[in-house]
């Protein structure tokens, strides 16, 4: 059965991961998919994360722990073992996290002709207690080939995501001015087909020290709107670097460009609303709110004089 399978390699990061790794190594070489590689990099920690990644390594041949010299940084670290999969197919994984045994068996079965596939997620706290809502319960989950979607938003979470090798020269680098799973799911979905399975298959750990705070519990600075515009231009730039013959991405890109020179902008605002369906879908927010996240754009904050 085995040799019949597709390689599936499984990308995993960590950095001072003591705390939640062994249940998360344990949900990944009980796998019940056969035909696996884990590549994991630790990204020089100060604690025993690396002991625990060579115990697992000493017990299972498919799995592979390398430690990086300096301090990378979780971005280029997912980078860099992204790049020393093998697998026809890869599994972005964070450290903290706890996978279903069945996740990679149900995706491959999903993938087909599929760029990428992903799925639901339940949230856990730092102790694996259900917080009783899903990712689903906080964004709408996007399928299909509408890579306009991610403009804006980003609803696939990359521990979610298994992504065919094909998309590897399009995904690579990480551009920093974005975060990473989103530039997977914009590329991807600019390549082929996005998938989504409503199946929970992670329990995706919420925790003071996580890089990403879905249920945003962390006081957070908000981001002022001289701040957002100048950022939407930066990922516009990118995005417009990767298909520099879209019309809509083109005159998105126009329109920010000049905004930056502007204190009112009609045309920006009537764009982003006539298109609200698709650059807002991610959001589960109402008719009135998405409306606000329009009116955003209409005017204030001249960037340049």
């Amino acid at each position: 059965m085995k040799s019949n399978q597709p390689l599936i390699s499984i990308a995993l990061c960590t950095y001072n991961g003591e705390r939640f790794l062994r249940e998360q190594l344990d949900s990944l070489v009980n796998q019940t998919y056969q035909n696996l590689e884990i590549i994991a990099i630790d990204d020089c920690s100060t604690d025993n994360t690396l002991l625990i990644l060579k115990e697992y390594e000493n017990k299972f041949d498919f799995l592979n722990v390398y430690q990086n010299p300096n301090n990378l940084g979780f971005r280029k670290n997912f980078e860099k073992a992204i790049s020393q999969c093998n697998g026809e197919f890869i599994a972005l994984c964070d450290q903290d996290d706890i996978w279903r045994v069945d996740k990679l068996e149900i995706q491959c079965k999903l993938i087909n002709e599929n760029v990428l596939v992903y799925h639901d997620s339940e949230l856990i706290d730092e102790n694996g207690t259900a917080l009783n809502k899903k990712v689903s319960d906080v964004m709408n989950l996007y399928q299909g080939n509408q890579c306009h979607t991610f403009l804006f938003e980003n609803c696939v979470s990359g521990h979610s995501c298994l992504l065919s090798k094909k998309l590897i020269p399009y995904i690579l680098p990480f551009p920093p001015q974005i975060y990473h799973d989103k530039w997977i799911a914009f590329v991807a979905a600019s390549q082929g087909n996005i998938s989504c399975s409503k199946e929970v298959l992670v329990y995706y750990r919420q925790h003071s020290d996580a890089n990403t705070d879905l249920l945003r519990k962390k006081k957070q600075k908000g981001e002022d709107g001289r701040t957002k515009i100048e950022r939407s231009l930066e990922e516009i730039k990118i995005f417009k670097a990767l298909l520099p013959h879209d019309p809509f991405i083109q005159k998105l890109h126009n329109l920010f460009k000049n905004r930056v020179n502007q204190f009112l902008s009609l045309e920006l605002f009537l764009v982003i609303f006539k298109n609200r369906s698709v650059l807002y879908y991610c959001k589960k927010k109402s008719s009135l709110s998405v409306f606000g996240y329009c009116l955003k754009y209409l005017w204030g904050y001249q960037l340049k004089k």
